[in-house]
């Protein structure tokens, strides 16, 4: 899936499409505090670093987020 998961202002996970989230980062909904789900992972270790703020993760870089 080419969906972004992110948890929202009310703590639920939300999955949307790298448009609708790049919609979003402008309208500073999401910015770099939000917490995401960074599937691109390369072994289980990093499973226990999957959700994490975006500023520590590659959302950070692709969406311009403050």
């Amino acid at each position: 899936s080419d969906n972004i998961f992110y948890r929202d202002e009310n703590n639920v996970i939300q999955s949307v499409s790298r448009i609708k989230f790049s919609i979003l980062a402008k309208e500073n909904i999401i910015n770099s505090r939000t917490l995401v789900f960074d599937n691109v992972i390369s072994n289980t270790n990093e499973l226990l670093f999957w959700e994490k703020p975006a500023f520590e993760s590659w959302h950070s870089r692709a969406f311009s987020l403050n």
